[in-house]
């Protein structure tokens, strides 16, 4: 759908309007407190009224609508795991709000700060067109997330986008976040066969340490929840070949036939990308259903395969499936991005 997506401050939006800045000063909580430029010429006034998602753990921080009801400004804080990223979280919302997602983006490379335009139509026939943000604050055990909804009738949606960036320009906390000990990383090195390191939550623990050799290396972290079950584990294998050996799908194959399940890789699609170092790399997913007594569970595997030299380095972590389990799947997929995020070689 091509619709517009403004994501720099048109100068002419001044010439029409004025802004007033809100800060919301009725909450306890000084880490929830955050300041939004207003339009004055909305007419904007508080509205004291429920979620309009009641199946999801939110409050209202702010509610505003214009007297026409065309417009909403909707500031709502709800608190989530700190491992899980923001850009999973509201496409999980979407999912939950029946929202269909019309343009995204992440500011500045950061999953924890995603920039989303979506569309859902009501019972009563209306469109709505919503832009979606928000930021994380850091609380010990988890996260208070604030989030931003930008929300008008389609009809008028072309001559509040611009309006919309601008608020959202605006939108910050009154206190920036403390990161504390929850979320730091510690350092994941290896020599041998490539020398590599990243960073991995300190939540996640290394099964056992492995000998390796010059030519082959594996590591292997599990994450456990509080009932000491574990619910992801992410594996790194790196092993050096033979040019004529070099075969992306045989590598695949042999890692996943760890598991009892039947994969033809020779038809699974690989979605290539771009790793600084390397010589190629690719990345697919999958689902798939193991029976458990009279049970049966989804679960998930992500990979990535890359090449250098002649060494591949395959990296994958498993758990529960988006379906089954949103909140470990969020986690783990967390988990892999950030290896791969932070990794150098």
């Amino acid at each position: 759908m091509d619709i517009y997506f403004p994501t720099s401050i048109q100068s002419a939006i001044f010439e029409k309007n004025s802004f007033s800045k809100w800060i919301n000063i009725e909450n306890i909580y000084e880490v929830v407190k955050v300041e939004l430029a207003l339009p004055s010429f909305l007419q904007l006034y508080r509205m004291d009224t429920i979620c309009p998602t009641p199946d999801m753990p939110f409050v209202d921080l702010g509610y505003f609508k214009d007297k026409d009801s065309r417009v909403e400004v909707i500031i709502q804080a709800s608190a989530i795991q700190n491992e899980i990223s923001l850009q999973n979280y509201y496409t999980f919302f979407a999912n939950n709000s029946k929202e269909v997602v019309l343009k995204e983006r992440i500011i500045e490379q950061n999953d924890d700060r995603p920039d989303i335009l979506l569309a859902k139509e009501f019972a009563d026939g209306q469109k709505w067109i919503t832009r979606r943000t928000g930021f994380k604050t850091w609380m010990g055990e988890g996260s208070f997330v604030i989030t931003l909804n930008l929300a008008c009738n389609q009809e008028i949606y072309n001559e509040m986008a611009d309006v919309f960036y601008y608020m959202m320009s605006s939108f910050k906390p009154v206190i920036k976040p403390v990161y504390d000990l929850s979320e730091r990383l510690r350092l994941i090195s290896k020599r041998y066969p490539l020398d590599f390191a990243t960073y991995l939550p300190f939540s996640w623990q290394e099964v056992h340490q492995h000998s390796d050799t010059e030519s082959k290396m594996n590591m292997i972290f599990r994450k456990k929840n509080q009932g000491n079950i574990t619910t992801g584990v992410l594996t790194a294998f790196a092993e050096s070949y033979t040019l004529e050996n070099i075969n992306p799908y045989s590598i695949i194959g042999k890692f996943l036939n760890r598991y009892k399940v039947t994969v033809d890789t020779q038809k699974m699609t690989l979605k290539k990308i771009s790793l600084v170092g390397f010589l190629s790399a690719f990345t697919a997913d999958f689902d798939f259903t193991v029976a458990e007594g009279d049970t049966k569970k989804e679960y998930n595997i992500t990979f990535y395969l890359a090449l250098k030299s002649n060494i591949w380095i395959y990296i994958e972590v498993f758990g529960a499936s988006n379906k089954q389990d949103f909140e470990t799947w969020a986690i783990n997929k967390r988990t892999i991005d950030l290896f791969l995020k932070y990794f150098k070689s």
